[in-house]
């Protein structure tokens, strides 16, 4: 649900402050990316009851190690996924949505840096939700969607529709940040 937040986001001030022609080439991106948030969403619907277990029996250690198991696995999807963006996925967007949006192309590669903060992130997330600690969770996202609103009113007016991308990255930094400092304290 985060992610498809920051992207309805985004999409919506592409399309207030740059007009509709942005919006479609912006919404290639996320419309690309939107659909590869299924992995730490899967992920999580298969961790989310093991965490909960075993933190409410206690096992600390266990915890850790599902979380650290699946922060690798999802941390070298996720650099997958940026190092195809950046060499190869940008070529399939006029295959794929014809040569109007070719434009697309220059935002796929920095989008995908989106995937490397999320992904780790998302895990957090579900931790919070696992040890019944929703309020941290939605603070977060709170937090994290703020600074993605500001931050694309003031890049998108700088940088156009790469303003978007970079405020959503940013966003994403802080998403992650967040919850790299949380788990700990949740104990």
């Amino acid at each position: 649900m985060t992610g498809l937040f920051f992207w309805n986001v985004d999409v919506m001030m592409v399309s207030k402050l740059l007009g509709a022609m942005e919006t479609g080439f912006y919404n290639v991106g996320a419309t690309i990316f939107k659909a590869i948030y299924f992995l730490p969403q899967s992920f999580g619907s298969v961790l989310l009851p093991k965490v909960s277990k075993a933190y409410h029996d206690g096992n600390l250690w266990g915890v850790r190690n599902l979380l650290l198991e699946s922060a690798k696995t999802l941390l070298l999807i996720a650099i997958g996924i940026v190092v195809y963006s950046q060499t190869s996925l940008p070529y399939y967007v006029p295959l794929l949505f014809g040569d109007k949006y070719s434009p697309a192309m220059k935002i796929i590669g920095p989008m995908s840096l989106i995937v490397l903060f999320y992904f780790p992130a998302f895990l957090g997330q579900n931790l919070l939700v696992a040890i019944n600690r929703e309020k941290k969770a939605v603070n977060s996202l709170v937090i994290a969607n703020a600074t993605n609103f500001v931050l694309n009113l003031v890049f998108i007016k700088m940088y156009g529709i790469l303003g978007a991308v970079y405020g959503t990255v940013l966003s994403q930094v802080v998403f992650f940040y967040h919850h790299r400092l949380l788990p700990p304290r949740c104990y």
